[in-house]
């Protein structure tokens, strides 16, 4: 059966889909979530507390149920770290740096993959062209041996070989359809899309 085709933008394709990408990706996002607590953790902390209690009033001879409560605040704030909070937020800014480089290095290596693919998908159609040509040709060339040797103007050497000939164009097409099968699935691999 014949290959099914492939999408349009396979660079754009790899991008989205490459498990290298989706990983670099995540962590980029990570280390830059990270930037965020870093700064954060220099800010005041304000912490809420209520309390909500119930006291029973006894008056005249009824029991009358209120409920009181109370909400305090209070501020806590690092008045001297020593540098320690600045330095937080460098750390988490140099690993989003990293994280961003190896996000552009998987996506390098993802373009790169995806195009080698491609190539090696586009040479396997071509060998396969010239190999279906060529057994064509050396089926030609057979019933052409053939028609002589009955005639009796060839040798069976000749003959034979004529269909050694065809043999190794067979065995070449199949190679070369096999390699074309195998581009294929790489490519999709590479892609990471499934080839339903």
């Amino acid at each position: 059966p014949e290959l099914p085709l492939l999408p349009a933008s396979i660079e754009a394709t790899a991008l989205l889909n490459h498990p290298a990408v989706r990983a670099a990706q995540h962590d980029a996002e990570a280390a830059w979530a990270d930037i965020g607590v870093a700064k954060a953790e220099r800010l005041p902390k304000l912490d809420l507390s209520a309390l909500l209690s119930g006291q029973w009033i006894h008056a005249a001879g009824s029991t009358i149920d209120f409920a009181s409560w109370s909400l305090g605040a209070t501020i806590s704030a690092v008045l001297f770290d020593a540098g320690r909070g600045a330095a937080q937020v460098e750390v988490s800014e140099a690993r989003y740096r990293m994280a961003l480089a190896s996000l552009q290095g998987a996506l390098r290596t993802a373009v790169q993959e995806a195009q080698d693919a491609l190539a090696a998908q586009h040479s396997a159609k071509e060998r396969h062209e010239a190999a279906t040509s060529a057994v064509m040709a050396g089926q030609a060339s057979l019933a052409a041996q053939e028609a002589l040797w009955r005639s009796g103007s060839t040798s069976l050497l000749e003959l034979e070989d004529a269909r050694r000939q065809v043999l190794t164009a067979q065995i070449n097409n199949i190679t070369a359809k096999r390699d074309r099968v195998v581009a294929w699935i790489t490519l999709h691999r590479v892609l990471g899309i499934s080839p339903n």
